[in-house]
């Protein structure tokens, strides 16, 4: 080989040396360019694998949110509705009086009241329902248990009572004549509430 290239003359030996520096240059390019291709292939295997942990992770993290907002939400919707109760029976408390009372007339009222607080305890209820927004279930909350009817009308502008809308107005009109049991309520009208108890809530008291 030394010989060789001993007899190479000065022409042939520059051309022999330059092909020779072209072939490694290739080479190396070729190389460099496997190198680094394999490189950004896994770079972004890595970025990739990485991605679908945060996904991941944040998808435990805003399901568990939404399970505690649920849960919370279920609580307020049920302290909601406790109070709600709490404040329609405060307000249902009659007047005391001094003049005794025939028990026929003690029994129609009592039957009156019964009928009553189950369809106050249905509103109260709807009311407090937790798929309610909890701005609007506030506001549900702060108004005065002495007039249903302001309830009554602020669930039936938003759609809460359907076609029963009517017919809960009917029942807190009827109500109000008697709540303070200074009224005697006729045999006719302890029955409109009993029907009305059936239709809103579908049972009656024993």
């Amino acid at each position: 080989m030394y010989q060789i290239w001993q007899n190479l003359s000065e022409g042939q030996g520059t051309v022999i040396a330059a092909m020779i520096t072209v072939i490694a240059a290739l080479g190396g390019v070729i190389l460099g360019w496997l190198l680094f291709s394999g490189r950004v292939r896994s770079l972004e295997t890595a970025l990739k694998a990485s991605e679908g942990k945060v996904r991941e992770h944040l998808n435990v993290m805003d399901n568990a949110l939404k399970e505690h907002e649920s849960k919370l939400n279920e609580q307020l919707s049920s302290l909601s509705l406790q109070l709600g109760q709490l404040s329609g029976s405060v307000a249902d408390i009659p007047t005391s009086s001094s003049v005794p009372i025939p028990e026929a007339q003690q029994n129609a009222q009592d039957k009156m009241h019964e009928y009553w607080e189950r369809i106050r305890d249905r509103l109260e209820a709807i009311a407090a329902n937790p798929e309610i927004d909890g701005r609007t279930r506030a506001r549900y909350g702060r108004m005065d248990r002495r007039r249903y009817g302001d309830l009554v009308n602020a669930l039936d502008i938003d759609g809460k009572l359907g076609a029963d809308a009517l017919f809960y107005r009917d029942a807190v009109e009827l109500w109000q004549k008697f709540r303070n049991r200074r009224a005697n309520p006729s045999a006719g009208e302890v029955q409109k509430m009993q029907d009305l108890a059936e239709r809103l809530t579908g049972t009656l008291p024993p």
